[in-house]
């Protein structure tokens, strides 16, 4: 795919926020996507499982937290303790997104399930 039709279609169709991925992404030769939203702490034995494949070091996994400003307050409090325990283990702020690397490949972790976002 040509860099242009991506920047078009990120232009055209992009939530706000993708425009405000930081740089420091590398390239990788696999993407994972993770959506998530009112999910258990289970986040750590996703990341095992990515880092005990065949080529992970070529991984980038996006986890998305999502969340809807009408949602239980239920789902609210589980998104916040998924963030912050998400965050605690692998030593990121509080940013909107913050990219790192875990155990040789590189997670990107968005967060639009907190107040504002």
């Amino acid at each position: 795919m040509r860099k242009d039709t991506v920047a078009r279609y990120l232009e055209r169709h992009a939530e706000p926020l993708a425009h405000t991925v930081p740089q420091l992404i590398r390239r990788g030769r696999y993407v994972i996507c993770i959506p998530a939203c009112d999910e258990g702490i289970r986040f750590e034995e996703t990341l095992n499982s990515i880092a005990a494949l065949n080529g992970a070091e070529d991984a980038v996994l996006v986890c998305v937290i999502n969340g809807a400003e009408d949602a239980a307050e239920s789902i609210h409090q589980q998104n916040a303790a998924l963030l912050s325990w998400a965050r605690d283990l692998l030593g990121t702020g509080d940013d909107v997104i913050s990219v790192t690397e875990w155990s040789g490949f590189q997670v990107v972790l968005v967060d639009c399930a907190s107040p504002g976002r």
